[in-house]
């Protein structure tokens, strides 16, 4: 029994340890997001419609539970090659 609920307990950490990295890279993408969105608003950018539907799109991406990080992922960088000048 108590070898049962070491594995147990090494399961629950493992499962923490994954999943506080999980939140920890949304954490980081919702950053950036905010970050871009500040330059945005400084080169004039922010009222732009594409780059204020890409802004949108990433936000829902992460603002939304559960979470899929690769699309939001790739939403952050869609919205800053908008404001940065990259590819579109």
């Amino acid at each position: 029994m108590e070898r049962a609920a070491d594995d147990a307990l090494r399961k629950a950490r493992a499962t923490t340890s994954a999943l506080l990295g999980l939140m920890a890279r949304r954490d980081e993408l919702r950053g950036r997001l905010m970050a871009t969105q500040s330059k945005a608003i400084r080169v004039g950018l922010a009222e732009d419609p594409d780059a204020a539907g890409r802004f949108t799109r990433a936000r829902q991406l992460l603002w939304t539970a559960p979470c899929d990080l690769n699309q939001a992922a790739e939403a952050v960088e869609h919205y800053q090659d908008a404001i940065h000048g990259g590819p579109r």
